[in-house]
């Protein structure tokens, strides 16, 4: 691997130097001869015509292509060690990634905000061997890092995955779990998806296997007919939409396989370890924020968080904490960055409704160091006039931020178009109750605003909210990329001894 000392690598760094290759344990060796025509035999000649083939080529010297073994072998995987196929899907790789402007050099760090959102990380590998990706929909903000950070980032992360021979041969699935996804982020499905079906289809070496989406919600269909132009027939035949019910996704994947955060499964997914792992895979040392997860078990639950909050650049933050609230229990601490409550998304005071059928709080949060705190609360004051007195633990108002901070009340007028339990009138789930466009284009206009002196935020089963949004008061309201394949993968998986890795890429 070409990644310097100092951790500055491109993407294409990432894929093993030299001609050395590395002899495949017994079972993988036969799934490579039956699905892919990998002969041990003719595996050397094979490489050798490719890395002629490709010195010929007339944008052989302009892109200056790699013809090392260790490179060439994924493509010509990808493509069932077909001549032609491969060194065009060679060629494409170049050419696309000189496109997208993701053949430069870059530090790790430069992928570190769109990895910490938690939108995308890699599970491991199911019962078949394949690397399952995951993604969150909902957590593509573009408040935090833009579009293209998170494609680049994405782009960072399935070459990781394809340094590892198994992945190459049995490929990899993506999961995507919609569930929260509002018309924010729905930007990144529709450009997004264009660009990773563009890239997955002839300009990657690597084969999709399987895209499995679930807890889609209504305007995805239309999103993914937009993108379907760009995809070959065998890569859309295997998008699968899902919808609500996880129980099919335990079906294909077991549920020993998923988080149980966002899946429903059972495995406890770990943050910090997973971005450190990705950080160690390229010699570089994660030093993450203080990732905390709080949960109470009171019963009956509080009807109210008795907690005041602070909206910032789409992230909410504490700013002051009722005693002997709910808040105060869980532990919260002035300061404190709430990222997801009972595995959903925070970006607006909204999202921090509580329901009463809920045996249980759990919020994930980011706890700063008080370097970043004290740099937070300086920026909070600068932009908005806004001081938190740290002393009482109430939040201070100054000039005329008080009298006209953004809220959600625009928002609240249009909520009659959804019912008291999270679902719109055509009965598409909507967990957190976004509204309709244009509702949603207003609470985006608001992102780095103040979204509530206070959330006292209650049962949002009881109705919708009554805040007008134009006082900073207690709410109190009620609240597989192988185009031109002649025939079926004929995947069987093999044993599957590969899925059991401490390091999730391997």
């Amino acid at each position: 691997m070409a990644v310097s000392a100092d951790s500055v690598f491109a993407p294409i760094d990432l894929i093993e130097v030299g001609d050395a290759l590395a002899e495949l344990p017994e079972d993988l060796a036969a799934q490579a001869l039956a699905e892919l025509n990998e002969d041990p035999a003719t595996r050397l000649q094979f490489l050798e015509e490719l890395r002629n083939l490709l010195q010929s080529h007339e944008l052989y010297e302009e892109l200056q292509v790699r013809t090392d073994f260790r490179f060439l072998l994924p493509f010509a995987r990808a493509r069932k060690f077909r001549m032609e196929e491969a060194a065009a899907n060679v060629i494409n790789y170049y050419t696309f990634a000189r496109k997208m402007g993701w053949d430069k050099a870059v530090h790790v760090d430069a992928f570190r905000t769109a990895l910490e959102t938690g939108a995308m990380w890699v599970l491991g590998q199911d019962d078949e061997g394949r690397t399952m990706v995951s993604l969150q929909g909902a957590f593509f903000e573009t408040s935090r890092a833009s579009l293209a950070d998170f494609q680049r980032a994405l782009y960072f992360l399935l070459h990781l995955c394809i340094r590892d021979d198994a992945t190459q041969i049995r490929g990899f699935v993506i999961l995507e779990d919609m569930r929260g996804m509002g018309l924010d982020a729905a930007s990144f499905e529709r450009n997004g998806a264009k660009v990773c079906f563009e890239m997955m289809s002839k300009n990657f070496p690597a084969r999709m296997k399987g895209f499995y989406v679930v807890n889609q919600p209504w305007f995805i269909s239309g999103l993914f007919k937009v993108a379907k132009p760009f995809v070959s027939s065998k890569i859309s035949s295997r998008v699968h939409m899902l919808g609500s019910d996880l129980s099919k996704l335990h079906e294909i994947f077991g549920a020993d396989k998923l988080p149980r955060q966002y899946y429903g499964g059972e495995v406890e997914f770990d943050w910090p370890s997973h971005v450190a792992a990705i950080y160690d895979e390229v010699g570089a040392v994660y030093e993450p924020p203080q990732r905390l997860v709080l949960t109470s078990t009171l019963s009956p639950l509080p009807k109210e968080f008795g907690i005041d909050v602070v909206q910032l650049d789409g992230r909410i933050s504490v700013s002051g904490i009722d005693a002997g609230s709910l808040g105060e229990h869980l532990g919260l601490h002035l300061g404190d960055i709430i990222e997801t409550l009972n595995g959903l998304p925070v970006r607006f005071m909204r999202h921090l409704k509580l329901k009463k059928s809920w045996p249980a709080v759990t919020v994930e949060l980011i706890r700063p160091s008080p370097e970043e705190k004290a740099r937070r609360d300086e920026l909070i004051a600068k932009t908005f006039g806004v001081g938190v007195d740290h002393a009482d633990a109430q939040p201070v108002f100054s000039g005329d931020a008080a009298a006209s901070p953004a809220s959600d009340g625009a928002a609240q007028d249009d909520a009659a178009a959804y019912d008291s339990d999270g679902y719109d009138s055509e009965g598409a789930t909507d967990p957190f109750g976004e509204y309709p466009d244009a509702a949603l284009a207003d609470d985006a206009s608001h992102a780095g605003s103040i979204a509530s002196a206070g959330s006292h935020v209650e049962y949002s089963d009881v109705g919708s909210d009554g805040d007008d949004g134009h006082e900073p008061e207690r709410s109190g309201s009620d609240n597989d990329g192988d185009d031109g394949d002649d025939g079926d993968d004929g995947d069987d998986g093999g044993d599957g001894e590969d899925s059991e890795h401490d390091n999730p890429f391997v």
